[in-house]
């Protein structure tokens, strides 16, 4: 019911928050609904096929973009076989089920799907992709003498961020003996380290460039 949709009941806390996952959304969602006229049942039948459906092209959304990375990678190293396009689907959706099915020891010591485990690492991924295209915008704007501060400032921020994110989670997983993690934590990070290393020494080069065409 619409009265028993109240804050207190489903966000008192980040845990409670947690637990409820989608049920929230979709009877809050229905809530809105109801007060159009909708019946209670197909408000909430609406919201979660709404829910599912989301789910769904994001699955496949993901599973495409992995597809082409792996038909690229395929073409890049001269594996034929890769850029067939149903052997990249096959490399690209058999992680995504072990990751689903297979149980491993979480940081705490949790039993749970390899997924949830590897859950703590995903944001610092998902940042280190956001920092690596502010990268590529400032370097592409910089290249063709554009300003760059609004590009490189917030890079910078959620770079170091990112860091330090990682180092503490380095320093968790250590501490928990939770080898999959910290390997997968040292991989993130020395990605990041390599991608600042590239970005500067792609900076450096067009310094000096541009200075031998100056003194020319």
């Amino acid at each position: 019911q619409v009265a028993d949709l109240s804050w207190a009941v489903y966000y008192d806390s980040w845990a409670h928050a947690s637990n409820n996952k989608a049920a929230a959304f979709v009877l809050g969602g229905a809530a809105f609904l109801q007060e159009l006229g909708f019946t209670p049942v197909l408000a909430q039948t609406l919201m979660a096929v709404l829910v599912i459906s989301f789910a769904a092209t994001s699955l496949d959304t993901a599973t495409r973009i992995e597809r082409f990375i792996v038909a690229e990678i395929g073409d890049a190293l001269k594996i034929k076989a890769l850029t067939n396009p149903y052997v990249a689907t096959t490399i690209a959706v058999i992680p995504a089920i072990l990751l689903s099915t297979l149980r491993v020891a979480d940081a705490d010591g949790t039993v749970r799907e390899a997924g949830w485990a590897l859950w703590p690492v995903f944001g610092a991924s998902n940042q280190m992709i956001a920092s690596l295209t502010l990268l590529v915008l400032a370097l592409y704007f910089w290249q063709r003498k554009r300003p760059v501060a609004l590009l490189v400032i917030p890079m910078i921020f959620v770079m170091a961020v990112t860091m330090f994110s990682l180092v503490l989670h380095l320093l968790e997983f250590w501490a928990a003996e939770n080898w999959l993690l910290l390997g997968l934590t040292l991989v993130l990070t020395s990605l990041i380290l390599w991608m600042a290393g590239e970005s500067v020494a792609l900076f450096l080069g067009r310094m000096r460039g541009r200075d031998q065409s100056g003194q020319e």
